[in-house]
């Protein structure tokens, strides 16, 4: 399960407190699931949120560590962010080495990990995502821009209320990774830097 908390299912699925929660998994009728209870280490990020089969917590999204494990439809990926890149003046404010320190304890971490995941692409600040594909053979680190979409016209707004072939835009694949992205990171545009999309 990959929600945040409990859900329950049943006959006293309206149940909220402790207590109720513990009579609930008491009823026959009604079954408790229990899904990811704090913010976890490393995230996951899914394509089936894409199609909406499931429903991906915060706890995951917003993990510890700006790195995510994903899941596609036939096999996992990662994506780690690299570095937000301020696209006025070509500064990085985070970097995978300030990372490497945090976590180190070289320098104060509470400061870099708990905002990295968190943090939002704007039009003066892009985030700077490496992508990891094993089965792509990939021969170096594939690195990924996103910036707010122009007119905020991001495969999100793009697709909405389409149901079917979700996959596709005006006859044309849509990489799957980019529609994880947009599954944390709503109307952006990816931008590959140099290298060629995975279909």
């Amino acid at each position: 399960n990959v929600f945040d908390g409990t859900k329950q299912f049943g006959s006293s699925a309206a149940a909220t407190t402790a207590a109720a929660t513990v009579a609930a998994a008491q009823d026959a009728d009604t079954q408790v699931l229990k899904g990811v209870g704090k913010q976890a280490r490393v995230g996951l990020l899914t394509l089936f949120e894409w199609y909406s089969y499931v429903e991906v917590g915060q706890n995951l999204k917003t993990p510890k560590l700006p790195v995510w494990v994903v899941c596609s439809e036939s096999h996992f990926t990662t994506l780690a962010l690299a570095a937000v890149h301020d696209t006025a003046n070509g500064n990085s404010s985070f970097s995978v080495s300030t990372l490497l320190l945090a976590t180190a304890g070289k320098i104060p971490a509470a400061s870099v990990l708990i905002t990295a995941s968190a943090v939002q692409p704007r039009p003066d600040a892009a985030l700077i995502l490496e992508f990891y594909d094993g089965l792509a053979r990939q021969e170096g680190p594939i690195q990924l821009m996103l910036v707010p979409a122009l007119h905020g016209q991001g495969w999100t707004s793009k697709m909405s209320g389409v149901s079917e072939d979700r996959g596709t835009w005006q006859g044309k694949p849509i990489p799957p990774v980019e529609c994880v992205i947009e599954t944390k990171w709503k109307d952006v545009s990816v931008s590959w830097e140099g290298s060629e999309p995975i279909l």
